[in-house]
């Protein structure tokens, strides 16, 4: 590959990621994309319930709302 061949390439890359958000320190590449996952099973609602109490959809939440 050309020196401008390259440059090229690199100013079309720029150009198709520039929307594309960057990773918060420590995650996976994944993060924002739900098909890779495979951990959203009740083990995952379970642990998210459990780390945002009180949420929308939580049995906290309906509970409160509704009553039992």
């Amino acid at each position: 590959m050309t020196p401008h061949e390259e440059a090229v390439f690199e100013n079309k890359a720029e150009k198709m990621l520039r929307g594309q958000r960057e990773l918060p320190t420590g995650r996976d590449f994944r993060c924002f994309t739900e098909r890779f996952r495979n951990d959203l099973g009740e083990d995952f609602e379970k642990n998210y319930h459990r780390t945002f109490p009180g949420t929308p959809g939580s049995p906290e939440w309906w509970e409160r709302k509704f009553g039992k």
